[in-house]
């Protein structure tokens, strides 16, 4: 995926999680009751939805980092003395 696809899908991930959130916020049921029970509506499913998509996204650039630095850690002992 290019880097201009990746960053208007998550503008456009933004801009719905920002409307979702505007209606819950504008919604005539009381705000503490929401976080006792289980979510009612679909649009807090797709906001916890929307939330964990752009974890993900964050995440993947620095999970390949480390994986790559570690592979390069196991295929090449003789360059580290010790683990700290």
């Amino acid at each position: 995926m290019s880097v201009t696809g990746k960053f208007r899908f998550l503008f456009l991930c933004q801009l719905m999680l920002t409307w979702f959130l505007a209606i819950e916020a504008f919604d005539d049921t009381c705000q503490l009751d929401n976080f006792s029970t289980n979510p009612n509506g679909v649009t807090i499913v797709l906001a916890r939805f929307m939330c964990a998509i752009f974890l993900h996204i964050t995440l993947v650039d620095k999970t390949k980092q480390g994986l790559a630095m570690m592979k390069y850690a196991m295929n090449h002992p003789w360059k580290f003395r010790k683990w700290h």
